[in-house]
């Protein structure tokens, strides 16, 4: 495992376990995923992610874009995009074009960032509204709007998206 990964599991472990972002942490994701992060933390802050759950306990998350917020009162709203933690994915365009047509590593680009360490720029969360479900999971700072039946839940993941 890449030095990177280990350390963005540790402080994702740290979170978790604190339900804090201490001024460290927050460095140190900002060296792993520069402006993706504080654009995340808006999304977070603006409570545009929110948690579906199934009766099993599986679990996605839905994330409405600050753009897309703008345009709401727009004939042509779009639907707030899909994401999961594990295995961590999003529905938008972004993260589509990024790591699914461009074929980037999943994980972490070859540009080192800083020092002797080598720690690389993760490229795994392109998106920020993925880097959002996960940083809110850990804060616990996403409430469940929904909680739905498997088979709902299912049709949900199938369609890859949540109706209001």
């Amino acid at each position: 495992m890449s030095d990177s990964l280990l350390l963005l599991d540790a402080i994702l472990r740290e979170i978790a376990v604190s339900k804090q972002l201490t001024d460290e942490n927050t460095h140190l994701l900002y060296v792993l995923f520069q402006e993706r992060l504080y654009e995340a933390l808006y999304l977070i802050e603006q409570e545009t992610v929110k948690r579906v759950q199934c009766k099993a306990g599986r679990v996605l998350f839905r994330v409405s874009d600050t753009s897309q917020l703008q345009e709401s009162a727009s004939e042509n709203k779009r639907q707030p995009y899909t994401c999961l933690v594990y295995p961590r994915y999003c529905s938008c365009p972004e993260f589509f074009n990024s790591t699914i047509c461009d074929q980037q590593t999943l994980m972490v680009t070859s540009r080192p960032l800083i020092g002797p360490q080598k720690i690389k720029r993760l490229t795994w969360i392109q998106c920020r509204h993925a880097l959002a479900a996960v940083l809110g999971d850990c804060l616990d700072r996403i409430p469940t709007s929904a909680v739905v039946g498997d088979e709902e839940f299912g049709e949900m993941m199938y369609r890859w998206e949540v109706e209001e």
